[in-house]
């Protein structure tokens, strides 16, 4: 248990201080947005992705931001009304045992009253 949440023992052992840096995030991102929505995401790398990985995360979190910043703008243009939302992020690097290869895990926290959903999944739908 850690702060009354169960943790499944059969991922043990958890390094604490990201867990509670992980609960600190949450913590913020529901205290600003009571209705957030959390998506988990895992990012992997091509084959062909040769120490690419500087400042990977951040080119993510910047790429997102900025297209949540031309939607917001969008929708103000065409008088649609708008929800303020900040992202805020938790996210781990692993390293495949078998592989070595570097993949990403994250959860992205958005106000739900924006984002109520992730969109369309079917092949050239766009939403």
């Amino acid at each position: 248990m850690l702060n009354d949440i169960y943790l499944d023992q059969r991922h043990a052992p958890f390094n604490t201080t990201y867990l509670q840096r992980m609960l600190g995030v949450i913590d913020n991102a529901i205290a600003q947005h009571p209705r957030t929505m959390a998506v988990r995401v895992d990012l992997r790398l091509p084959d062909d992705n040769c120490n690419r990985n500087s400042g990977l995360i951040s080119r993510f979190i910047e790429s997102l931001n900025a297209k949540i910043d031309a939607r917001y703008r969008n929708k103000i243009k065409h008088g649609i009304r708008i929800y303020p939302c900040q992202l805020r992020y938790a996210w781990v690097r692993e390293v495949g045992e078998i592989n070595e290869k570097s993949h990403y895990h994250m959860v992205l926290f958005v106000n739900k009253d924006t984002f109520n959903g992730l969109g369309s999944y079917g092949e050239g739908e766009r939403d």
